[in-house]
């Protein structure tokens, strides 16, 4: 257990005097492994943690435990079994927390709520089942069930409100009331639509219905007064707002009369309003000209008062993580702005805060910083370290991310960030890394593992937001419909010519690399630029566009296909045009493809087909296949073979040392 050290919260900062090491001396597995500690919250009263960290027999599953506060003692842990690990956590008195469970089998994918939601005491005891995903009843349906109100009211102390969607049903989702303590339930509502978002105000009341209508893409936005079974459609409200975005309601504020809503502004991007739902007037509280405040990954941070009942502050990702006060004169706007002082230039989150606000847990963060939590005392001012959540990794030691910009061939501007080895600035061997998704998703200032791990072994790398990326408004974003292996990719080679022209990158020195889109992006840029580039990584990446295309079709239902008909078109001569799996011939770079045999995202047909392709015209690669690895290698042996990997493969052909002509 680390040491309890306590630290005058605006004082001076004491830094150990031992030697910084060299950055390549740094274990890979301090780089790879999952972070031992993935959430810590205070109890209301301020006596317990719930900690969320990694089971120590198997690193690839997390297990929750218990601490008294007053000796740091574990009072009771409880650890799952099989591939479930925990999701979300609350506290739902002093004494019991709320969990859901999730499975993650890539390291590429996004953990999935298996639909389990379950309650435990501090001291380990009364584990109630409060819901499980095989319902009872015909065939055992699968049951998405998911927590809509984690926090009880006067009028039901030890109930929340869960929403129970069987699979396939074709029926709207079930709200229950649910004791914690004993797993009793009670239905409270069917929801208005099928797969509807539903949103409560502060007393648990169901108040707005949002969702997608599966045959139109269209939204659909219902609300309904605290005291009324009736709905109002206010889908009017969202009519002109662009499809495949993260538009959309909030939550209700503090007085249940008005609501938070996420929605386009006359400078095209996303902002904050307040909406009035009985005129559907809207008064717009925050917008920035160039970023949106949200993006597809729902990334925002909220900051709510200790009751949860009022919206205090929100964080958004601009060049990097910003503040924005809702409540300026609330007591926890002053602690928020205490903590940003203390730790400048990074990125703080209060996970929880107790009831009396004196106390908050604080996870501190940065580029450089992989996060490490505090625990801070509001009558003290004063913060105490907990837990670091890479303890191998020393932020002195790690590279700076730097926020970049530059104008592509067409005159728009493309973000990115760039990160130098520690002391280095020019003519280095350089990375370019397009990110996955492609469309929503986008890279954010903060500690990359990929990317500190590259730079500690001498290379720059340059993630590129090209077109299509989320967070830079609609408009960005539909600029790269129907541009894979076009304008897209054209970003990543303006941003290769960029870092050459800035003397940032030896010419001579340049490989890309990335996963999924990315790994497609990287392929297919040595396809159409075949002298720019002298090697390339493809991981778990996309290389048959027909076959993604008809697969969407088929595998998520007319949504996916019609977004896909939408962003990637149904020219299937210009999928094939583009498809490097068609176009092997043209590749001169060096290759190093590496995939998963059980990736349900990016099937492992899509690697074989572009293996064939190049065992049929000759050209040399190399390969990494794991048969039970998903999207993106998951076990930490594994992805210290592929690291190691890449990093010799990248060494022989740009790396220290290595002679070009």
């Amino acid at each position: 257990m680390h040491s309890r050290l306590f630290y005058g919260l605006l004082g001076t900062v004491l830094v150990g005097g031992a030697a910084i090491a060299c950055p390549e001396a740094i274990p890979i597995q301090a780089f790879f492994a999952f972070p031992q500690y993935t959430d810590v919250k205070i109890s209301p009263d301020g006596h317990y943690l719930a900690v969320v960290g990694r089971n120590p027999k198997d690193e690839t599953k997390t297990q929750l435990y218990f601490l008294d506060l007053s000796d740091m003692r574990v009072t009771g842990h409880y650890t799952l079994v099989g591939e479930q690990q925990i999701g979300q956590l609350w506290w739902v008195g002093d004494r019991r927390v709320v969990f859901t469970t999730a499975t993650q089998t890539g390291s590429l994918d996004q953990p999935l709520l298996t639909g389990d939601i379950w309650a435990i005491n501090v001291n380990g005891g009364n584990l109630q089942t409060l819901a499980y995903h095989l319902g009872k009843g015909v065939a055992y349906q699968y049951h998405y069930n998911y927590v809509l109100d984690p926090y009880s009211s006067d009028v039901s102390p030890n109930e929340i409100e869960i929403v129970d969607q069987v699979e396939n049903a074709g029926t709207s989702g079930v709200v229950y009331k649910v004791n914690v303590n004993t797993a009793e339930r009670h239905q409270v509502m069917m929801s208005p639509f099928l797969d509807a978002d539903l949103t409560v105000d502060s007393s648990g009341a169901v108040r707005l219905a949002y969702g997608t209508n599966l045959k139109t893409a269209l939204g659909k936005l219902l609300y309904r007064d605290a005291n009324s079974v009736q709905w109002k459609d206010i889908t009017s409200l969202i009519a002109n707002e662009p499809l495949y975005t993260a538009a959309g309601s909030v939550m209700m504020t503090s007085d249940g009369r008005k609501f938070y809503y996420e929605g386009y502004t006359p400078q095209g991007t996303l902002g904050l309003y307040v909406v009035d739902p009985d005129t559907l007037g809207k008064t717009l509280l925050y917008s920035d000209p160039e970023y949106d405040i949200d993006n597809a990954y729902s990334s925002t941070q909220w900051l709510m008062s200790p009751d949860h009942h009022r919206l205090v502050a929100f964080e958004y990702t601009a060049d990097r993580p910003t503040w924005i006060l809702v409540h300026k004169n609330a007591p926890e706007a002053e602690l928020l702005a205490n903590l940003l002082s203390a730790f400048p230039g990074q990125d703080v989150h209060i996970t929880s805060i107790t009831s009396d606000g004196g106390r908050a847990v604080v996870l501190v963060s940065s580029d450089r910083n992989p996060g490490t939590y505090y625990l801070y005392d509001a009558g003290k001012h004063q913060v105490r370290f907990l837990f670091s959540t890479r303890p191998g990794i020393n932020p002195d030691e790690m590279a700076e991310m730097q926020p970049v910009s530059f104008k592509a061939r067409d005159g728009l501007t493309i973000h990115g960030y760039l990160t130098l080895p520690l002391g280095e600035s020019k003519n280095l061997p350089l990375i370019i890394n397009p990110h996955g998704g492609p469309f929503g998703i986008r890279d954010e200032w903060g500690f990359d593992p990929e990317v500190q791990f590259l730079a500690a072994h001498g290379y720059a790398v340059l993630q590129v937001e090209y077109r299509g990326s989320g967070g830079y408004g609609a408009a960005f974003q539909a600029a790269g419909y129907r541009q894979w292996g076009g304008k897209m990719e054209n970003d990543l080679f303006d941003a290769t010519d960029w870092a050459i022209n800035q003397g940032i990158a030896d010419p001579k020195r340049i490989c890309i690399y990335g996963g999924s889109y990315g790994g497609y992006a990287a392929i297919e840029a040595v396809v159409e630029a075949p002298d720019l580039y002298r090697c390339a990584v493809g991981y778990a990446g996309v290389y048959n566009l027909v076959r993604m295309h008809d697969r969407a079709d088929t595998l998520n239902g007319r949504l996916l296909g019609r977004f896909m008909h939408v962003a990637v078109g149904d020219d299937m001569a210009s999928l094939k045009a583009h498809s490097p799996v068609d176009n092997a011939g043209k590749i001169k770079a060096a290759l190093f493809l590496a995939h998963g045999g059980a990736d349900h995202t990016v099937p492992i047909e899509h690697a074989d087909e572009l293996r064939a392709a190049l065992d049929k015209v000759g050209k040399k690669y190399e390969w990494l296949y794991y048969p039970n690895e998903g999207h993106g290698f998951f076990k930490l042996d594994h992805k210290v073979v592929f690291y190691t990997d890449m990093l010799n493969f990248f060494n022989r052909y740009i790396g220290p040392g290595v002679t070009t002509h």
